[in-house]
């Protein structure tokens, strides 16, 4: 009988311990579960096509619209049914996804009056095109139907070197404005091309050097990254034999046309102050003839 006792004593005691031990490891490992499962509130996806790009904590894509191009939404009205705002309060490093920096998101204030967050100075947005029933219903997590509508809205990318601007623009001398659409760099700054630029010149003896130059400063980039309605093989570069020290260095064509900024613009985005001056600098539309 003292065996007996003595063996139900110990079970008595042992089993609470091993129920407590295994709740244990369960909460451990639903806590471990959590942290490796986090759902982040921006992060990248893949495409074949369009490349590594931006959605939302459940795989919807977002979209920046070309008109935005000074940093402010010009999306109101109508336009935020079909495109709404998106808005995350609570991003910060700790929320993002790998390959994402909070210093690149902003807030701004949308035309509705609603907070929106901005990457880069685009602000965000998904798509809600209309259905068969007429309601706007946003597209399916991981579709990327926005891509390229209107010629003005496209999948946001965190690497992109050429964008897409469009607004109002004046020419200089005159009091006439035309909505265009036109070339910036990754941070919004206009991009222009000269008049005066040989055709496909494989170096600038002449054309805007010296006093010029610093006027209308070289642009390069060494990378292609572009929204859809750009095409890779319009681009290219020349080498000048102007750069520091006399030494060479690279500009960035597109179409054969060597491309510039124009100081006056202050690098600031959307601003377009060069369009037409000396009826010989212009803002780079897409459509721009190419040079042969």
């Amino acid at each position: 009988m003292k065996k007996q006792l003595s063996f139900f004593r110990l079970s008595f005691y042992v089993a609470p311990l091993l129920i407590l031990s295994s709740l244990s490891i369960f909460f451990k490992s639903c806590s471990k579960s959590k942290t490796t499962d986090k759902i982040a509130s921006v992060q990248l996806a893949f495409d074949p096509e369009l490349g590594t790009y931006l959605t939302d904590s459940k795989g919807f894509t977002l979209y920046f619209f070309a008109l935005d191009v000074e940093g402010a939404s010009k999306c109101a009205g109508g336009c935020l049914a079909v495109w709404p705002a998106f808005y995350d309060s609570l991003l910060s490093t700790a929320t993002l996804g790998t390959g994402l920096t909070a210093s690149d998101f902003t807030t701004i204030t949308a035309t509705s009056g609603d907070k929106q967050t901005a990457y880069k100075g685009w602000p965000l947005y998904y798509y809600a095109p209309k259905n068969a029933s007429g309601n706007n219903a946003r597209e399916a997590a991981g579709a990327k139907e926005g891509e390229k509508v209107g010629n003005t809205w496209f999948v946001v990318k965190t690497d992109y070197s050429i964008l897409l601007g469009d607004k109002k623009v004046g020419e200089a001398g005159t009091t006439d404005s035309t909505t265009k659409e036109f070339l910036v760099d990754s941070a919004g700054n206009t991009l222009y091309y000269f008049v005066k630029d040989s055709l496909n010149p494989g170096t600038l003896p002449g054309n805007c050097t010296g006093a010029c130059i610093t006027t209308w400063p070289v642009f390069y980039t060494p990378n292609t990254v572009l929204p859809s309605l750009l095409n890779k093989t319009d681009f290219g570069s020349i080498t000048r034999t102007d750069g520091a020290g006399g030494t060479t260095r690279l500009q960035s064509t597109y179409k054969g046309r060597p491309l510039y900024y124009y100081n006056p613009d202050g690098f600031t985005r959307g601003s377009a102050k060069g369009e037409g001056v000396g009826k010989l600098w212009f803002i780079t539309n897409p459509d721009v003839a190419r040079l042969n």
